[in-house]
């Protein structure tokens, strides 16, 4: 029986890469940063962004613990037409085939706030907790609970209906390898 069961999810623009819509300009310019063009988009990785990957899908992969199990998913706001053309790029081999789910747009929904605040557009969704916890795939043996999943975004609007506990917001000039010296990953070991 796992003693320790954890889910991590990952958004991926704003956290692992930065997305610009005209290709001829890239806002950031990182020393050492990979970037690559899809159609309509530029995306920069963040730095530090693969060894990140690889290490949490290590993990991930490495259940030869039986006391311990980390599982990883991806949710992002983009649709999943974009999405899908760098994801491969992203994770190392066989990376996306360990991903618990790969979630984009359309498992978000529409911000409810948008008509009374001035600074929501109609486009904007937010990323309710509650579709992790009632979804009967994902969670089919109700195993996720706000004690055990953390979701990672840069964005704080998309966020902030949801427990606090299930929510890490990163800025781009955090280290995303620090983060996984933080206590929800206290279990293993960069």
């Amino acid at each position: 029986m796992v003693k320790i069961l954890k889910l991590v999810v990952l958004d991926l623009d704003g956290l692992l890469i930065q997305k610009e819509y005209d290709p001829s300009i890239l806002a950031t310019n990182f020393e050492n940063s990979h970037s690559f063009e899809i159609p309509k988009f530029r995306l920069t990785v963040r730095p530090e962004t693969f060894k990140f990957l690889e290490t949490v899908i290590d993990w991930s992969q490495n259940q030869s613990d039986e006391d311990k199990m980390l599982k990883v998913g991806i949710w992002t706001s983009s649709q999943a037409t974009t999405y899908q053309q760098f994801l491969s790029k992203l994770f190392p081999e066989n990376g996306v085939d360990q991903l618990l789910f790969k979630w984009d747009r359309s498992m978000c929904d529409l911000d409810p706030d948008f008509g009374t605040d001035p600074q929501i557009k109609a486009h904007d969704t937010i990323k309710p907790f509650s579709r992790i916890i009632n979804n009967p795939v994902v969670n089919y043996r109700r195993s996720w609970t706000e004690s055990n999943c953390l979701i990672l975004d840069d964005s704080a609007r998309k966020l902030r209906f949801n427990p606090k506990s299930t929510q890490r917001i990163v800025s781009w000039d955090e280290s995303l390898l620090e983060i996984l010296n933080e206590p929800f990953f206290e279990n293993w070991s960069v």
